[in-house]
């Protein structure tokens, strides 16, 4: 009689021609980004370089003393599209758009010196609208070009990740303090 027999043939195969099973797990190489991927960059550290000049949709912390018990300055204020920030309806309006924000603070305390006695201000810039343009989904065009608006844009067809990461951060380097991003793959398309 014929003797029957399980006979496994990827058990005698060399470890690197197996295929890859609960058995023989393999870990994939790194992903190489292509077009038409969807980079998710998340920034993670954007401070402008000195001297910056406050833009519109800029946030920036206004805090000042010696001001109306019922109407405090103290908080978050976005700079609305005119390049101005509203104080409130006691206060009004200050241009700040276009400044320094050494002189942003100035012009602050001096619309309030003509409201009141001996108000102290202090400014500082929380949020850049450059921090808008790099947070997101960026679509790898076909050129394989990533576009992060005013910064420019760049090449990332054929990298990984961390060379993307590096890439971006190269580039943003140019207007920022030593940017920090995460790159990550929203959608693998290619």
């Amino acid at each position: 009689t014929l003797e029957t027999r399980n006979f496994d043939l990827e058990s005698h195969l060399p470890p690197g021609d197996r295929i890859p099973n609960e058995e023989y797990k393999t870990a994939l190489p790194r992903y190489i980004i292509e077009p038409p991927d969807i980079l998710l960059v998340d920034a993670l550290r954007v401070v402008p370089k000195a001297p910056y000049i406050l833009e519109p949709l800029d946030v920036v912390q206004i805090e000042s003393d010696n001001v109306l018990p019922d109407y405090p300055i103290s908080g978050e204020y976005q700079i609305d599209a005119g390049g101005k920030v509203s104080l409130g309806s006691q206060y009004g309006k200050i241009k700040i758009g276009g400044l320094t924000v050494e002189d942003a603070e100035q012009a602050v305390q001096d619309k309030l010196l003509e409201l009141l006695v001996s108000p102290t201000t202090s400014l500082t810039l929380l949020a850049t609208t450059g921090s808008q343009q790099i947070t997101g989904e960026h679509l790898v065009s076909p050129d394989g070009m990533v576009n992060l608006g005013t910064y420019g844009q760049i090449y990332v067809a054929g990298l990984t990740l961390e060379q993307a990461k590096d890439a971006i951060e190269k580039q943003l380097d140019e207007h920022l303090e030593s940017p920090k991003v995460m790159v990550d793959v929203a959608a693998y398309n290619s």
